[in-house]
């Protein structure tokens, strides 16, 4: 059995008659699939020109998804072996995750002292 897998784009799709962008359609499809586990670690997306082309949406309508699904640490790109779903970080509760929320980061004495400035 191989240790990846292929997804497949019969379960994406994107409404164009609604107010939301479809890259961010396109985003929120694929994040909650991985979070869901509907898509798991070490998928194989396809490349942003076949799932373009398989949406009928333009190639920087697909790059922009991916981008801030990398930017979040979802899908990580290996170079010359295409875009992967990451491995979920397990110090991040799921919770958060899914409401969107960064996990609260502990500030040292000097970040948690508020300053002013005259």
């Amino acid at each position: 059995m191989p240790d990846h897998m292929r997804l497949s784009l019969d379960i994406m799709s994107v409404d164009r008659a609604s107010e939301e962008p479809m890259h961010r359609q396109i985003y929120g499809a694929l994040r909650r699939f991985i979070l869901d586990g509907q898509i798991p670690q070490n998928t194989l997306l396809p490349s942003t020109r076949s799932l373009a082309e398989d949406l009928k949406v333009g190639r920087n309508t697909v790059i922009a998804a991916y981008d801030q699904l990398l930017a979040e640490g979802f899908i990580e790109a290996r170079a010359g072996s295409g875009t992967w779903v990451a491995p979920i970080q397990q110090n991040r509760p799921m919770a958060s995750l899914r409401a969107g929320l960064a996990v609260p980061q502990k500030l040292s004495r000097r970040g948690s002292t508020p300053r002013c400035c005259a």
